[in-house]
């Protein structure tokens, strides 16, 4: 009964990992959608700080693609670590160390 209570837990916290993942690439995909309607409009009404909205566009873009890799890279090593230490998966869930 134990073992099926940690396997539902450790189910739970891998979906809510995934979950919070995908939620922040929702985020990105939508600053993304934002810039690049910014500077559409920009050209669009022949607006006179289209530049400006351009390179705004380019460094934040070029930040928020720095910022999904580094989190991708940590919640993956935070997911790959965790389903190691499972007993099902051949580690110890709750060993002691000495």
């Amino acid at each position: 009964m134990n073992e099926s209570n940690t396997a539902t837990g450790n189910k739970v916290i891998l979906g809510c990992q995934i979950s919070l993942l995908l939620g922040f690439y929702v985020f990105v995909s939508g600053v993304f959608t934002f810039l690049w309607y910014a500077v559409y409009r920009a050209f669009a009404e022949h607006d006179n700080p289209a530049a400006h909205a351009v390179i705004l566009a380019s460094v934040i873009t070029f930040a928020f693609i720095i910022l999904t890799s580094v989190v991708t890279m940590v919640f993956t090593t935070i997911i790959k670590e965790g389903q190691r230490k499972i007993v099902g998966n051949g580690g110890p869930a709750n060993g002691s160390k000495i």
